[in-house]
């Protein structure tokens, strides 16, 4: 029910507000092993989360293949962190500011991914977005940045490699325990910290197909958390 999805939200802000008192974890990335695991709405949810303690918080989507933060904002996608990526000029907060976009919660921006192109993504793995992000966590106290898949595009360890850490969302019964597993083993070869993990859609009622309290079960002793997040 929507109380149980709040207290979910709650108690994972609650565990990164926790790290961030003991580390700089200002940049977050949100990821997921495959597609339509609900990441979009999880960082949706977390963004508002944050901004509801008075914290500024910038969304950026780098989901530049498939991008869905201006839809669930109700902004137009015709420019944004790909023009930024794309500019030759050196990279100044002017350009942060000229990109984002105020939404309806107080106290949340957002960096849409822009119009994508052929040969976008390669804009990922580049200085300027290491630039850009630096900009982003002296004007913000919380950056938020919406990633690919992980399992089939390098474009989301790429990303983790500049930010501090990850909220990696998964779905009951879609997620495998193998795909969950090679994706955490990436990270911590690539040594990017997994912050928590959200297990999307788990309904303890239906526990007994596909084993889903044990399947909740292992998360929680894997990552040492256990999340019930939103539905996509």
């Amino acid at each position: 029910g929507s109380s149980l999805t709040a207290e979910a939200f709650r108690a994972l802000l609650t565990s990164l507000l926790c790290i961030g008192c003991k580390r700089r974890s200002n940049v977050i990335i949100v990821t997921s092993p495959g597609a339509g695991e609900g990441k979009t709405t999880v960082i949706s949810n977390l963004a508002v989360a944050f901004a509801e303690t008075n914290r500024s918080v910038l969304l950026i989507d780098c989901d530049t293949r498939r991008p869905n933060l201006h839809r669930v904002f109700g902004i137009p996608n015709d420019s944004g962190l790909l023009d930024i990526l794309a500019e030759k000029e050196p990279l100044d907060s002017s350009d942060l500011f000229r990109r984002w976009r105020n939404t309806v919660f107080p106290g949340v921006c957002l960096l849409p991914s822009g119009e994508t192109t052929e040969g976008a993504a390669a804009l990922l793995d580049s200085r300027r977005l290491h630039e850009l992000l630096q900009v982003a966590r002296m004007q913000f106290d919380v950056v938020l940045i919406d990633t690919p898949p992980m399992l089939h595009l390098a474009d989301a360890r790429i990303i983790g490699s500049l930010a501090d850490g990850v909220v990696m969302v998964v779905r009951s019964g879609q997620t495998s325990r193998e795909s969950a597993v090679s994706v955490n083993q990436r990270l911590v070869d690539d040594g990017i910290p997994v912050f928590g993990v959200v297990l999307n859609d788990w309904d303890p009622k239906a526990a007994g197909y596909y084993g889903y309290e044990s399947y909740a079960d292992y998360y929680a002793s894997y990552y040492g958390k256990k999340g019930s997040g939103a539905g996509s």
